[in-house]
């Protein structure tokens, strides 16, 4: 019997087409994914080399510029795009690269160091400089420390020109030349030098735009607050100094009488029992009107008056005299303390003796206090503040004052731990030692700014003779010296704001200079007499101890005729805007630390140097500064050379 399979074959023939076509679609799918990921692989893998790419060309903007700023970089690698953000904390670079290719997308990241923004000669400006002379050295290796510690010796937005052969640290045999690694770097473009050099963001928020904090803002909050006043008129209550202009001049408050101490002048009491008689000549604080807060000195007395005793009054307060009287001295005598003198009659001597404690004086006659301590002294006459024998001194003191001042030492005396604000000239007699102070010489406010468009001008520190300086803070017009004296200043802070004034060009490359040249008025550090020579000793202790100084001068010539001998500046020179050193006549110059001119970047400068010229770099000395100095960067150590693959610090990457 037959059977019938047509079915069956049918159904067999059905299975295996069906299987076929599985294995044919299976192959396809694999075909397709196989052909998908290739293409992802090369996808992700052109994503990667242009987020490279990306990160190439921002190490390179940054060692073509010198600083990183604050940029995005776009370009094409192929059909691959990338994106480069830069950011910048201080000296270093974020750099964060985004590469696209179709899909894939390949992000890295790498930390670097703009390291040629900073040199140890550092120009801003369109600079040519001659550098030249077999007694000229220039060396940014630090062979104090191992291994050495180095940066290039000179940096200029400009030409750099010169005759000096140029060599590696390792070369540096401490003779004439220039070193670095490199030694020169020319033709940087820098925006600003200050945020380089210093942990803000500019030199004037007044004068900057999109500044959030510059440097003169610094300068208020650590040298130009009082904590133990206030001011009715400023927001902040508590700054004696402001540079609220564009011009970087400081200003006083002086016009406000502080509130908060017991300072202002009250109306005299009527009190017949706290009253003296006419013909008083000596008032014991110890032992007459001890009952009384207060004493009053009728109008009618003419007599010479000795102050001496105690002034506490019920625990804590000092009583306080009104002396009214229209003649006569005021003397008071040794260990005098506790008391608050208030002389209410103009043109009247006062002498206050050693030992005197805890007081506060207003006078508006001439005043001289020696070796006294803890106190408050308002006055608009001459004032006179002597240290006289070893070890002794007048210390811890505010003076505020609108005549002129003179600081005296006697004996190996000293003045210290004082502040000081004034409105008139400052003048050191010789051999005077002032140590841990602030003096700040200025206009009362911004309406008086336009004074300084004259040259006259009394706001000058001006030395009668030598005098040393140790850790002070100096706020001044300029400074004058005496003919054959030493300039010691060490461990100080300097701003010099001479040719500042709203009629003084900026826009001149030679403004500070012609003027300077022109009246010596207009020198931000001059002889008091044409050709004075004095001998300059900023930063070097007497037996070579680095002191440094940080000197910032504000648009400003500073002028140096016929020294004695070398010249030393130990510490940082900050030149902002049109800014000189001028020399004429010096048999030597020695600079150790930096050189910053912050030139206007618009204007031409030529630079020469040409014989007994040393400038050195130590890492040591600039630590001192950062360490004193908050404001001032510190510098790391770099003893590698420069390059893209010694920069990157970390790099890391993502892919999706």
């Amino acid at each position: 019997m037959l059977k019938n399979n047509g079915g069956f074959a049918l159904m067999m023939a059905l299975l295996s087409l069906l299987l076929v076509s599985i294995i044919g679609v299976t192959g396809l799918n694999i075909v397709t994914t196989n052909l998908q990921t290739t293409q992802a692989d090369e996808s992700l893998n052109l994503a990667e080399k242009s987020a490279n790419a990306g990160i190439l060309r921002a190490v390179d903007e940054v060692n073509k510029t010198g600083i990183c700023t604050d940029q995005q970089l776009q370009g094409n690698l192929g059909n691959a795009q990338y994106t480069a953000n830069i950011n910048r904390s201080g000296r270093i670079c974020f750099i964060k690269s985004e590469g696209k290719s179709g899909n894939a997308k390949a992000i890295k990241t790498s930390i670097i160091q703009s390291f040629y923004g900073l040199g140890l000669y550092t120009v801003r400006g369109n600079v040519n400089a001659n550098l030249s002379g077999s007694t000229v050295r220039l060396s940014g290796c630090d062979t104090t420390v191992t291994p050495t510690c180095f940066l290039p010796a000179f940096i200029a937005s400009g030409a750099v020109n010169t005759t000096l052969q140029s060599r590696q640290c390792s070369q540096d045999s401490q003779s004439a030349g220039l070193y670095g690694n490199p030694a020169i770097y020319p033709n940087v473009i820098f925006n600003d030098l200050i945020p380089l050099f210093f942990n803000v963001d500019c030199f004037n928020t007044h004068s900057s735009q999109n500044c959030g904090l510059g440097l003169l803002q610094v300068f208020e909050n650590e040298y130009g607050r009082n904590p133990d006043i206030t001011y009715a008129n400023d927001v902040n209550k508590n700054y004696d100094m402001r540079f609220n202009n564009g011009w970087g001049i400081p200003t006083l408050n002086r016009n406000n009488i502080p509130s908060s101490l017991p300072l202002t002048n009250p109306t005299v009491p009527v009190d017949a029992t706290c009253t003296t008689t006419t013909t008083i000549t000596t008032l014991d604080l110890s032992n007459q009107f001890t009952s009384c807060n207060y004493i009053i000195i009728p109008t009618t007395g003419t007599n010479n008056l000795t102050i001496s005793g105690n002034g506490l009054r019920g625990g804590t307060q000092r009583v306080r005299i009104y002396d009214q009287r229209n003649g006569g001295t005021r003397t008071v005598s040794t260990n005098t303390q506790n008391f608050i003198l208030d002389i209410r009659t103009s043109g009247r001597s006062l002498t206050i003796n050693s030992g005197a404690n805890n007081f506060i004086v207003y006078n508006n006659g001439s005043t001289s206090i020696t070796n006294s301590s803890n106190f408050y002294a308002f006055t608009s006459a001459s004032t006179t503040i002597t240290g006289d024998g070893n070890n002794n001194s007048s210390n811890n003191f505010v003076l505020y004052n609108t005549g002129t001042t003179t600081y005296q030492s006697l004996n190996n005396g000293k003045v210290k731990d004082f502040k000081h604000r004034s409105t008139n000239n400052v003048i050191l007699n010789n051999n005077v030692v002032l140590e841990n102070g602030t003096i700040i010489i200025a206009q009362n406010d911004t309406n008086d700014i336009n004074n300084l468009n004259n040259p006259a001008t009394s706001l000058n520190l001006i030395s009668n003779g030598t005098f040393t300086m140790r850790n002070m803070n100096l706020f001044v017009r300029s400074m004058r010296f005496a003919d054959n004296t030493v300039v010691n200043i060490f461990d100080s802070l300097i701003y010099l704001y001479t040719y500042a004034c709203p009629n003084c060009s900026r826009a001149s490359s030679d403004s500070s200079l012609n003027a300077c040249a022109t009246d010596n008025r207009w020198c931000g550090w001059v002889g008091n007499a044409s050709g004075a020579r004095f001998a300059i000793n900023l930063g070097r202790g007497p037996n070579n101890e680095q002191w440094p100084v940080l000197i910032i001068s504000n648009n400003t010539t500073l002028h140096t005729e016929s020294l004695p001998g070398t010249a030393y500046i130990w510490g940082a020179f900050v030149g902002q805007d049109v800014t000189y050193l001028r020399w004429i006549g010096a048999p030597a110059q020695s600079f150790r630390g930096f050189l910053i001119r912050n030139f206007p970047p618009n204007l031409s400068l030529n630079i020469n140097i040409g014989g007994n010229f040393t400038l050195e770099f130590r890492k040591s000395l600039i630590d001192q500064l950062s360490s004193k100095y908050w404001f001032f960067r510190k510098i790391d150590c770099i003893q590698d050379d420069m390059n893209p693959l010694t920069q990157k610090v970390q790099t890391g990457m993502s892919a999706y």
